[in-house]
């Protein structure tokens, strides 16, 4: 059922639209002036606004370009009905996000298909809207362990060092792998080792704060991005995750450990030189014997 709100100063308006959408079911709200519209729409989710143009106060002209420089209302389709059939009102309306202009008085049949029209055009785009944002959703997740791709660690990342850089804070990274873990798969089957990610996945979200990011690097490898972190309590992080996992028995009877590098974002460096340094601790921890953490700094 889709909401309308009808913005009117003359209150023989209102009830005259009013009648004529009442017999379709829609859910109607009525505001008298622009704040009154204001208001309504902060408090309600509206799918159609019919808005007079000849308003004390605030007309509908400037009514119009307040809503739609609101991100949640600015989608919103807005039909102006007004006695006014100049040609510079008309232009006006349409430069100020109006979908259709219409004037008074006005033929029902005329009146009710326009606006039947625009809800269904709104509720196409929000339909592709939603499609595209779900897409978006899908491409920059892992479709195994459901945490964020490599795709989605990279724009994170960028943005993470921007801000860094920018209020001179701290940001730190940790890179990790599951050891030997070609074994799982070899011994038990892939199957076996899709659980083990997962599970781990699940664990080492459980142990993060919320700002922190764990991504899938890819394969066994991991990342995650500490804002706000410098390398003393990311060492101290990873050490934490390091024992957590060792002491984690996945479907009650698979044991694991994991190796850990760890770097922070120092003045000079690049989103490669970082990645790369913290990339290079992991693997010093994996030729130092496996199950520890390095840091390189």
């Amino acid at each position: 059922m889709s909401n309308i709100l009808i913005v009117d100063d003359i209150a023989k308006n209102i009830q005259l639209i009013a009648n004529v959408l009442k017999e379709f079911n829609y859910n109607l709200f009525f505001a008298r002036n622009a704040y009154e519209a204001y208001d309504v729409l902060e408090k309600n989710t509206i799918n159609l606004i019919l808005l007079d143009v000849m308003m004390p106060e605030v007309d509908g002209f400037s009514a119009a370009k307040v809503i739609k420089s609101n991100d949640k209302d600015k989608d919103i389709p807005i039909i102006f009905i007004t006695a006014k059939n100049d040609d510079e009102s008309i232009l006006k309306a349409y430069e100020v996000g109006g979908v259709d202009y219409i004037t008074i008085p006005f033929r029902n049949v005329e009146f009710i298909t326009r606006v039947r029209t625009h809800l269904e055009i709104a509720h196409l785009n929000q339909k592709l809207k939603d499609q595209a944002s779900a897409m978006k959703e899908l491409a920059s997740t892992d479709t195994l362990t459901k945490i964020p791709n490599r795709l989605k660690f990279n724009s994170i990342f960028e943005y993470q060092i921007k801000i860094s850089k920018r209020y001179k804070k701290s940001l730190s990274l940790i890179f990790f792998d599951i050891d030997f873990f070609k074994k799982f798969n070899d011994n038990y089957g892939h199957s076996v080792g899709d659980i083990v990610l997962i599970e781990l996945s699940k664990k080492v979200n459980s142990c993060l704060r919320e700002a922190d990011a764990l991504c899938r690097w890819g394969g066994e490898e991991f990342v995650i991005i500490l804002p706000e972190t410098t390398d003393v309590t990311a060492f101290e992080t990873a050490q934490k995750l390091r024992e957590c996992i060792s002491k984690m028995k996945i479907d009650n009877k698979y044991t694991l450990t994991c190796s850990f590098g760890v770097s922070t974002l120092k003045e000079g460096d690049y989103s490669h030189t970082f990645l790369t340094r913290a990339d290079d601790a992991l693997y010093k921890a994996k030729n130092n014997g496996r199950n520890r953490v390095e840091v390189l700094l």
